[in-house]
């Protein structure tokens, strides 16, 4: 059984910690609390500081999250099939120069 200063981080305690995890709505935290475990027990750091760690990941994941459903909230989606006027435009610019129209 591996441990981090006391916080059991597999066997039966992973079940219970994904549990708990899941429950309290820390999605980050259950993804990442492996690698980060295993990061902290290599460099023999704090149990403060792998929480520390965890919860910055999770703060991060979160702010991240909102500003995106900031942005998709406040735009409009413009459908652009169809012929573009550049392409086009550029096509002819290209063909008068004497260049291959192949793109």
């Amino acid at each position: 059984m591996r441990t981090l200063r006391g916080a059991i981080l597999s066997g039966g305690g992973a079940t219970l910690a994904t549990g708990y995890l899941k429950m309290l709505r820390l999605p980050t935290f259950l993804r990442e609390y492996p690698a980060v475990a295993r990061q902290c027990s290599e460099k023999n750091a704090s149990y403060e500081l792998f929480l520390q760690q965890l919860a910055e990941l999770e703060v991060q994941q979160s702010q991240a999250g909102a500003l995106l459903d900031r942005l998709t909230h406040h735009v409009y989606i413009l459908d652009t099939t169809g012929n573009s006027y550049r392409l086009k435009s550029s096509l002819k610019r290209h063909k008068k120069q004497g260049g291959d129209t192949a793109v």
